[in-house]
């Protein structure tokens, strides 16, 4: 069974436990998650470290910054030194609040978004298929109806796909997903976030 160490799965086997997994996709897809959850916190330490080195440099220009000048700015202001203080802490707590979409397992959900989307889309892509198929025929009983639909739902196959674009670039894994749509362990996952809208709208 995949493991968790260091807050990351551990989608490696020994001889003893591969069994467990029953189907090679589900390592495959536990591989991914972890690959994934591996960039996302690879990005937040670079936000880190820029951070800090920008907060080194305000704090050195700070330090070094002549003292007069500063007072200076203080006493053109229209503001007393209290009131600046005051919005200074403000600013502080609101710059330093954790962000509402910072998640452990964004990761995992933005996957899950994009295969959701990714199944959207190949419904789409057969209404649109089906409906071109019946105005070929022009004695098809619902010719006229499918002549309707159709501009909607191209339209709709359209979104889908720009959506998609844009979810897979943002996770930087555009053949990534061509894989897990097919992983049935995945799909069926009743722990699985989202478990429920994915098998409806199949």
């Amino acid at each position: 069974m995949p493991t968790v160490m260091g807050g990351h799965v551990n989608a490696f086997t020994t001889h003893g436990n591969a069994g467990d997994l029953g189907c090679p996709m589900a390592k495959g897809h536990h591989l991914r998650l972890y690959t994934l959850d591996s960039q996302v916190q690879h990005a937040d330490q670079e936000s880190l470290v820029n951070l800090g080195k920008w907060l080194q440099h305000k704090w050195h220009s700070a330090r070094t910054r002549p003292r007069a000048e500063a007072d200076r700015d203080i006493r053109g202001s229209v503001r007393t030194a209290a009131f600046l203080q005051e919005q200074w802490e403000e600013q502080v707590k609101a710059q330093t609040k954790p962000l509402s979409w910072q998640s452990k397992n964004k990761g995992k959900k933005a996957v899950e978004a994009a295969l959701q989307t990714r199944k959207a889309r190949e419904i789409a892509a057969k209404k649109v298929l089906n409906c071109q198929n019946i105005l070929m025929d022009l004695e098809a009983e619902p010719y006229k109806h499918a002549g309707t639909e159709l501009p909607d739902a191209e339209k709709q196959l359209e979104s889908l796909r720009t959506s998609l674009r844009r979810q897979e670039r943002a996770l930087g894994v555009d053949g990534l997903l061509n894989d897990l749509p097919e992983n049935r362990i995945f799909w069926q996952n009743p722990y699985r976030s989202g478990n429920t809208i994915a098998s409806g709208a199949a």
